[in-house]
């Protein structure tokens, strides 16, 4: 969860390549840990697909974040 962290620190500070890489890695590491950890994740990619005008990819990513939580 503390990759997690740093990758919203680094959505915030602009670095979006960075942002990607700790998401990665998060994910690579609580894939194990249950369905729900990885909803920040993909909460985190939601904000980052809009910040690239991507509205599309964006709502994807944030209903996945939110069946996540619903169906853990």
């Amino acid at each position: 969860m503390g990759l997690i962290g740093l990758a919203e620190v680094a959505l915030v500070t602009g670095d979006a390549g960075h942002t990607e890489r700790l998401l990665d890695e998060a994910n690579s590491i609580l894939r194990h840990a249950g369905p729900c950890f990885g909803s920040p994740a993909s909460y985190v990619r939601a904000v980052l697909a809009i910040r690239r005008r991507n509205p599309d990819q964006a709502i994807t990513l944030a209903r996945e974040s939110l069946i996540r939580i619903r169906d853990p």
